[in-house]
């Protein structure tokens, strides 16, 4: 039933019988406390003696009070109850309020047979009460939506007249159910109607993926469509990529590859190992040649790893007694080759490569070539 507020009354049914009023109180909502949404209201003043007609075409009505504190606001209500009489066709039966808004749940007709057990009356229900309907679960003949919008807090009257001559009957027991308009059913301090997770306490009301489903509630809070096994539930990851296995997906892993150093320092985030910069290594080697017919020292650099031939830096140096002197830094080309001025001054020379990385490819070892002698010119 939707929320409305409806100010229709019915034609009002004439006389009384009344009996004793029950007054049932539902606490008032306060903060972060739980404020049930759905609350029954039920009579507890004994089965009440439903007299029969005085004369044929007339009826004898009683009406059953029902007094209830609650300062809420109706979203919906249903009605039960249960009478004894051995023509049910020959009953209506209304809910009543005290702001005169009346409405007829089971119509009087022609059934023949008893009235049936226990009767639920909601404007949920898959079909109307009928000749032959067994104890259940009804629409009403008149929707309760009357009632919606109008306060909970009130009398509240079962109105049952006998059309039956000769015939009496009993009410052994009646009931309303009300949904509040307002709620908080999980006690988070959220009033239901806005609760991105109703029926569980969530009052930060989070909700990663935004999709307007909690992530208290939510079986899906990254929104990535993986619901069970999720191998980063906090964030979208729906390729599942775990490099290393370790059962936490890289966009979680702070060590995607598994090798102990963190991919905020590791040169080769999906490639274990055991190096310092956390690239695998790769061996290099460096040679020397002087060729005194070109004027040069030339050398290449080897290795199976391309990135680890190409533009590197080499650096060429004199051997001296104490320090070596740098003389020059040259880079290698796309081939790993390089070379340099011959030296004028006569000596010992060489070469050397330092250990580099190339990003998300390898380590690059160090190397240094073989000594050789520039003889003067």
């Amino acid at each position: 039933m939707t929320l409305g507020i409806r100010a229709a009354l019915l034609t009002l049914l004439a006389g009384a019988l009344a009996a004793a009023p029950t007054t049932t109180t539902a606490s008032p909502a306060t903060a972060a406390t739980v404020v049930p949404c759905v609350v029954t209201h039920t009579y507890d003043g004994g089965a009440v003696e439903l007299p029969p007609a005085p004369a044929a075409g007339d009826f004898q009505r009683t009406r059953v009070p029902l007094v209830v504190q609650d300062p809420a606001t109706v979203e919906d209500v249903d009605v039960s109850y249960t009478i004894d009489h051995e023509r049910g066709g020959k009953l209506t039966v209304a809910l009543g309020a005290s702001e005169g808004a009346t409405n007829v749940l089971q119509a009087a007709g022609d059934r023949p047979g008893a009235q049936p057990g226990a009767l639920t009356f909601d404007d949920e229900a898959a079909a109307p009460y009928a000749d032959g309907s067994p104890a259940g679960r009804y629409l009403p003949a008149h929707s309760l939506t009357l009632h919606d919008g109008l306060g909970i807090q009130r009398t509240w009257r079962l109105v049952v007249d006998n059309h039956a001559t000769q015939v009496a009957g009993r009410l052994t027991a009646w009931s309303i159910t009300v949904t509040r308009s307002s709620c908080d059913a999980d006690g988070d301090g959220v009033e239901d109607h806005g609760d991105n997770c109703r029926g569980v306490a969530n009052s930060d009301q989070a909700d990663l993926d935004a999709d307007g489903t909690g992530d208290a509630c939510d079986g899906d809070r990254d929104g990535d469509g993986i619901v069970v096994g999720d191998n980063c539930p906090t964030l979208a990851n729906s390729a599942q990529v775990d490099s290393d296995g370790d059962g936490t997906g890289n966009d979680c892993d702070l060590d995607d590859d598994g090798d102990a150093v963190p991919d905020r320092e590791d040169g080769c985030a999906g490639l274990p190992a055991s190096t310092a910069s956390g690239c695998p290594g790769a061996a290099r080697t460096a040679s020397l040649t002087v060729r005194k017919a070109s004027g040069r020292l030339t050398g290449r650099l080897s290795s199976d790893v391309r990135p680890c031939r190409r533009d590197q830096a080499v650096a060429l140096w004199h051997k001296r007694p104490g320090k070596d002197r740098r003389l020059a830094v040259v880079r290698s080309s796309s081939t790993g080759r390089y070379a340099v001025r011959l030296p004028r001054q006569p000596g010992k020379y060489y070469a050397s490569v330092q250990r580099t990385y190339v990003l998300g490819v390898a380590e690059c070892a160090a190397d240094r070539t073989k000594v050789v002698r520039v003889r003067r010119r």
